[in-house]
Protein backbone atom coordinates (compact mmCIF):
# COMPACT_ATOMS: atom_id res chain seq x y z
CA UNK A 1 0.00 0.00 0.00
CA UNK A 2 1.82 3.15 -1.01
CA UNK A 3 1.53 6.64 0.79
CA UNK A 4 -0.67 9.15 -0.61
CA UNK A 5 -0.79 12.47 0.37
CA UNK A 6 -2.95 15.59 -0.05
CA UNK A 7 -0.54 17.10 -2.80
CA UNK A 8 -0.56 13.95 -5.37
CA UNK A 9 -2.65 14.60 -8.41
CA UNK A 10 -5.51 12.13 -6.95
CA UNK A 11 -5.69 13.99 -3.88
CA UNK A 12 -6.04 17.45 -5.53
CA UNK A 13 -9.20 16.55 -7.51
CA UNK A 14 -10.75 14.81 -3.93
CA UNK A 15 -12.99 16.72 -1.09
CA UNK A 16 -11.47 18.48 1.90
CA UNK A 17 -12.18 15.58 3.92
CA UNK A 18 -10.18 13.18 2.03
CA UNK A 19 -6.90 15.67 2.08
CA UNK A 20 -7.87 15.95 5.58
CA UNK A 21 -8.33 12.39 6.50
CA UNK A 22 -5.50 11.66 4.15
CA UNK A 23 -3.17 14.20 6.27
CA UNK A 24 -4.38 12.18 9.71
CA UNK A 25 -3.40 9.25 7.74
CA UNK A 26 -0.02 9.77 7.03
CA UNK A 27 1.00 11.66 9.95
CA UNK A 28 0.13 8.78 12.02
CA UNK A 29 1.69 6.07 10.71
CA UNK A 30 -1.52 4.64 8.98
CA UNK A 31 0.18 1.64 7.39
CA UNK A 32 0.74 0.70 10.72
CA UNK A 33 -2.53 1.19 12.41
CA UNK A 34 -4.23 -1.66 14.39
CA UNK A 35 -7.63 -1.30 11.85
CA UNK A 36 -7.25 1.10 8.51
CA UNK A 37 -9.87 -0.63 6.96
CA UNK A 38 -10.61 1.26 4.03
CA UNK A 39 -7.85 4.49 4.79
CA UNK A 40 -6.20 5.96 2.07
CA UNK A 41 -8.56 3.98 -1.04
CA UNK A 42 -9.91 6.92 -3.08
CA UNK A 43 -12.47 4.36 -4.71
CA UNK A 44 -14.31 3.94 -1.07
CA UNK A 45 -16.45 6.40 0.49
CA UNK A 46 -14.59 8.04 3.31
CA UNK A 47 -18.08 7.69 5.48
CA UNK A 48 -17.08 3.71 5.26
CA UNK A 49 -13.35 4.16 6.32
CA UNK A 50 -12.85 2.31 9.69
CA UNK A 51 -13.62 4.69 12.35
CA UNK A 52 -15.36 7.79 10.26
CA UNK A 53 -18.78 8.78 11.12
CA UNK A 54 -20.66 11.09 9.14
CA UNK A 55 -23.79 12.71 8.45
CA UNK A 56 -24.88 12.75 5.24
CA UNK A 57 -21.51 13.15 3.52
CA UNK A 58 -20.40 15.16 6.15
CA UNK A 59 -17.38 13.71 8.72
CA UNK A 60 -18.93 14.21 12.14
CA UNK A 61 -17.16 11.85 14.20
CA UNK A 62 -13.36 10.15 14.04
CA UNK A 63 -12.90 7.39 16.42
CA UNK A 64 -9.77 5.61 16.33
CA UNK A 65 -9.20 4.85 19.92
CA UNK A 66 -6.52 2.09 20.57
CA UNK A 67 -5.49 1.76 16.95
CA UNK A 68 -1.69 2.25 17.71
CA UNK A 69 -1.88 5.98 15.81
CA UNK A 70 1.80 7.54 16.33
CA UNK A 71 3.14 10.66 15.39
CA UNK A 72 1.63 14.67 15.10
CA UNK A 73 -1.46 15.63 14.03
CA UNK A 74 -1.21 18.82 11.78
CA UNK A 75 -3.66 21.32 12.93
CA UNK A 76 -4.17 21.86 8.99
CA UNK A 77 -5.67 18.06 9.49
CA UNK A 78 -8.71 18.67 11.45
CA UNK A 79 -9.37 22.21 9.39
CA UNK A 80 -10.39 20.64 6.47
CA UNK A 81 -12.76 18.93 8.79
CA UNK A 82 -15.19 21.45 9.22
CA UNK A 83 -18.15 19.19 10.60
CA UNK A 84 -16.26 16.96 12.61
CA UNK A 85 -17.92 17.65 16.29
CA UNK A 86 -16.29 14.52 17.86
CA UNK A 87 -12.52 13.17 18.02
CA UNK A 88 -11.69 10.44 19.90
CA UNK A 89 -8.06 8.84 19.57
CA UNK A 90 -7.49 7.97 22.98
CA UNK A 91 -4.37 5.15 23.90
CA UNK A 92 -2.57 6.34 20.84
CA UNK A 93 0.51 7.85 21.02
CA UNK A 94 -0.74 11.06 19.13
CA UNK A 95 0.87 14.88 20.03
CA UNK A 96 0.20 17.93 18.60
CA UNK A 97 -2.08 21.00 19.08
CA UNK A 98 -5.43 21.12 18.95
CA UNK A 99 -7.48 24.26 16.78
Amino acid sequence: QGRLSPGDPVCVRASAQHAALLTIYNHTVGDRWLNNRHWSNLSIPICEWYGVECDGERVVSLKLDFNNLQGTLPPQALRGLPSLAHLSLSHNKVGGALP
